[in-house]
């Protein structure tokens, strides 16, 4: 059954037709909008909250199966420009890609599909197909290539992106098995986005994979703080905070001890003798001494 919600069918014409609400194709709308292009958006079963904010965007809504020619029809498809598929399933969107080819053979076709094979195979047909992946991962790989550890969450689990150094040439899964690769930086070349694990590295080349908390522990690649983060939460701690102090790397190998590190004390049994000045641990004291924690927790770094 069909449904307009939001507008009259009056003058549609130059439009973009977007099918598919949630997730990509609200976004697509949301842009159309704040670019003063025209949207139709036709769905089967809106969400209430995404129906009010196509109405506040002033943005018609048709509500019908969008794989059905009535529908595509009933949203203006003989005057649109464009017609965008993106629904969350690519049978959805195929079947509706196709149906708009074969209704209007000028009209431009986009459609969402995560298959690359069939993605390859519409393109034949003169569908134009959204690689959201594709397009996201120059992005992904650019955050995940930040200093230091970088947090995601996938599914509601929680990843995490580390920088290593390949420690002798061969193979990404020869040196880190499962872990997922994002990018290799050689010490003199080009970056290489999203390698496969079989991809050949040399010695010195920097890897940033991505893993849970775990895998990153036991392949030996996560950094020191996490760690500590990870021992402390397997304790049912709360970390107040992680300090590394000026003796090691953040990763927690230790750095040699130069001169101008020490000084000379004098030992409660009068001996004078030379030590490494720690003033991180001493901030760690203090805090003992202040009442801010009740415990420490310390990894001892051995070279």
């Amino acid at each position: 059954m069909l449904g307009l919600v939001g507008g009259e069918r009056v003058g549609w014409q130059g439009h973009v037709i977007v099918c598919g609400l949630p997730d990509v194709g609200l976004r697509i709308v949301e842009q159309l909008a704040l670019s003063g292009v025209p949207a139709v958006v036709v769905d089967d079963d809106p969400a209430p909250a995404l129906a009010r904010m196509l109405a506040a965007w002033g943005v018609p809504l048709v509500t019908g199966p969008a794989r059905a020619e009535e529908t595509l029809m009933s949203a203006g498809l003989a005057e649109a420009v464009a017609v965008i598929c993106a629904q969350d399933n690519d049978l959805s969107a195929l079947e509706t890609a196709l149906l708009a080819r074969r209704l209007r053979a000028e009209v431009r076709v986009v459609a969402q599909l995560t298959n690359p094979a069939v993605g390859r195979a519409v393109k034949e047909a003169g569908v134009a197909v959204l690689d959201v992946a594709g397009l996201s991962a120059p992005s992904v790989v650019e955050v995940c290539l930040g200093e230091g550890v970088q947090e995601l969450s996938l599914s509601g689990m929680r990843f995490l992106a580390a920088r290593t150094t390949a420690p002798s040439a061969a193979t990404l899964r020869e040196l880190y098995g499962a872990l997922a690769p994002v990018a290799v930086v050689p010490p003199a070349g080009d970056v290489l986005v999203c390698p496969g694990r079989d991809t050949e590295v040399s010695a010195g080349d920097e890897v940033t994979l991505i893993g849970t908390p775990d895998e990153l522990a036991a392949a030996d690649i996560i950094d020191h703080p996490e760690r500590i983060r990870r021992l402390a939460a397997n304790l049912g701690w709360t970390v107040h905070r992680v300090v590394i102090e000026n003796d090691v790397y953040p990763n927690g190998k230790p750095k040699g001890a130069s001169a101008w590190k020490r000084r000379e004390i004098r030992t409660p049994s009068g001996k004078i003798e030379l030590r490494v000045i720690r003033p991180k641990f001493r901030e760690v004291l203090d805090d003992l001494e202040a009442g801010r924690v009740n415990s420490v927790l310390c990894e001892t770094s051995t070279g």
